[in-house]
This record gives structure tokens, C-alpha cells and sequence, in this order.
């Protein structure tokens, strides 16, 4: 998933991960990235590149995103953190989850 987040987030520089929040480029030459856990909108365009990189249905490829949210919400409400690789590490409050790089 995360060569995924990275090739889009290259293309657009903001990437809704739906029922997650969204990750915008803030700085494109030092790489930094701002999580914004209160967009959680399905624009449809992770699952659509997921869809047409492997080849698979817009159904099927929005299973596995909410599949890969529900694995990121899972390990936050047990209190660890979720690692993203080149991105930081999720984690989560009482209120809201943020991305520490």
C-alpha cells in the first residue's frame, strides 16, 4: 500500500485515505508531509490507482483500502503505532490520530 501512497501522493500532493484522514505535500524538496486526520472523504483516487495498477475491479480495490484502514485503526485503538514507511508513524489520543515523522 505504501508504494501506492507514495506514487500518488507524488502525482497529486494530497491523497485522501478514506475513513483515515488525508496526507498533502507541504514541501516537496525536504520531503514533509501534513497529515489531516479531518479529511476523510473517498475522492476514489487511491482506490482507483490501485484498481488499474493491479488490475482489479473499483470494488475490489475498495475492499482493500478499507481492509488497510481498518489494520492501521486496529493497532492504534490497542495503543501501539503504525509505521509508514517513508511517511512517519501513525499514532493515536484520545481524540484524533496524527502522523509523527
Amino acid at each position: 500500500m505504501n508504494s501506492y501512497l507514495q506514487a500518488l501522493l507524488a502525482e497529486l500532493h494530497t491523497l485522501s485515505i478514506p475513513g483515515l484522514g488525508a496526507l498533502t505535500v507541504t514541501n516537496a524538496e525536504r520531503g514533509e508531509i501534513l497529515f489531516m486526520p479531518y479529511l476523510k472523504y473517498d475522492d476514489g483516487k487511491l482506490a482507483q490507482h490501485i484498481a488499474d495498477k493491479e488490475g482489479m475491479t473499483l470494488n475490489e480495490a475498495k475492499n482493500l483500502v478499507a481492509k488497510y484502514v481498518r489494520e492501521i485503526e486496529q493497532q492504534l485503538h490497542r495503543g501501539e503505532r503504525y509505521d509508514l514507511y517513508q511517511f512517519g508513524s501513525f499514532s493515536k489520543d484520545s481524540f484524533e490520530i496524527s502522523l509523527q515523522v
